[in-house]
């Protein structure tokens, strides 16, 4: 046993690594790339030279941008409203369910079903509450973007240059 481990041993000890590995490595290695050269254009940074904090420079792609960004967020405000009356109604019929079971309750399996109800009731009033959250936000969202592109759309302020001498 001893001499058998004592031949392993001799042969691991015989592996050379690079020699073993040198043909492959330069037969399948892959070419270098070279690395990618990338210049910042400077001209960008001067439209918003004179930009105040805060303030977005608006251009075509600032437009589609707020627009997309309007419809998105009205599109999700419908669809919120739309998943809050949902359960605000499922909730009212839940709890009406709930109040004609409390009279009638008379079996421990009865009782069961009670509180089954009424924890989905708790589940549906905190639904109902987070979705009033995310009303609010979206709402906000909306009249922020709504004010952002009424004023991009109004026409500026006329400037006061001095009038050329006739």
């Amino acid at each position: 046993m001893v001499a058998v481990h004592q031949e392993i041993s001799a042969a691991v000890d015989q592996i050379d690594p690079l020699a073993e590995y040198e043909h492959f490595i330069e037969a399948y290695r892959s070419a270098e790339t070279p690395e990618a050269s990338v210049e910042f254009d400077a001209s960008l940074l001067d439209e918003t030279d004179n930009l105040p904090a805060n303030e977005i420079l608006w251009n075509t792609l600032t437009a589609d941008s707020l627009q997309a960004m309007l419809s998105s967020a009205t599109d999700e405000l419908s669809l919120t409203q739309q998943n809050l009356r949902t359960k605000e109604a499922l909730a009212e019929d839940l709890d009406a369910k709930i109040q004609t079971s409390q009279q009638s309750a008379e079996r421990k399996s009865d009782c069961v079903l009670l509180l089954s109800q009424k924890l989905s009731l708790l589940e549906l009033h905190h639904a109902v509450q987070s979705l009033h959250g995310s009303e609010a936000r979206l709402s906000s969202q909306k009249n922020l973007l709504d004010a952002k592109i009424a004023a991009a759309a109004s026409p500026p302020p006329p400037t006061s240059s001095p009038r050329p001498a006739l």
